[in-house]
This record gives structure tokens, C-alpha cells and sequence, in this order.
């Protein structure tokens, strides 16, 4: 993106202090801290003290994904596992009414670590699209 405008400012020195640490603790330049800034909206600057304004970097966000993928993994190992027990089952190699009991249980609790994970992975895709300010 080609820049035509350049805006000039006085601030003290504490300001410019901020400003250069709060650059670099986000790994940016000054300019492109302040455009995150200029784009922050107006509604989050004026809003009461209930509304938040909440900065993740997309790094971050990339990380969460990967979180939820590995958890995705373990979900279908976990249910690779219970085909391999209902195997057993079906051929009569284990206690049928012990590991029928134990394969509800475990059919009912990943459904709801499945739907947990989806509920998250949908409230992070709901940060991720509604990205004020960013690159």
C-alpha cells in the first residue's frame, strides 16, 4: 500500500518514549503503530467502562488454530480407540457390559469436548473476521 499523506506532531518526551516502547513491544514501526491507532474506532475510545478493546496478533490467533487442530487429532484417536474396543466387543473378547457402559460415557464426553472446541474455534474465527485494525 503506497502512503501520499504525511502527518507531522509535537509530543514530549514521555510520549515518545510510549510511543517507541509500545512500537517495539508489538514489533512495529512508529508509523504503523500509530495507523493501528488512527484505525482504532471511535466507539471503543468514547464507550463506557464495560466495552473493551481487544488487540490479538494474528500470530497469536494462527497459534489458537493450531491448538485446536492438535486437539482435533486426539479427538479422533480417542474415537479410533472406541472402534477398536467395539471391535473386541463384537467378537466377544471383553466384558461386554463394561466397555458398552464406558463407550457411552466416552462417546458422551467427546461429544461435548467436540462441541466445546467448536463453540472456541468459532468465537476466535469471530475475532479474527472482525479485525479493526491490522495489516
Amino acid at each position: 500500500m503506497g502512503y501520499t499523506y504525511t502527518i507531522s506532531c509535537r509530543i514530549n518526551e514521555e510520549d515518545r518514549a510510549q510511543l517507541l516502547k509500545h512500537a517495539d513491544t508489538l514489533e512495529l514501526s512508529t508509523s504503523e503503530y500509530l495507523r493501528y491507532l488512527i484505525r482504532l474506532p471511535i466507539s471503543a475510545k468514547e464507550a463506557d467502562d464495560t466495552t473493551r478493546c481487544i488487540v490479538v496478533r494474528t500470530r497469536d490467533l494462527e497459534d489458537i488454530d493450531a491448538e485446536l487442530t492438535k486437539w482435533g487429532y486426539h479427538y479422533n484417536q480417542a474415537v479410533h480407540a472406541m472402534n477398536t474396543i467395539a471391535l473386541f466387543i463384537r467378537r466377544g473378547r471383553v466384558d461386554y457390559d463394561h466397555f458398552s457402559t464406558s463407550i457411552q460415557t466416552i462417546e458422551t464426553e467427546l461429544a461435548m469436548v467436540r462441541n466445546a472446541c467448536e463453540e472456541f474455534r468459532q468465537s476466535f474465527q469471530t475475532i479474527e473476521d472482525s479485525v479493526l485494525i491490522g495489516g
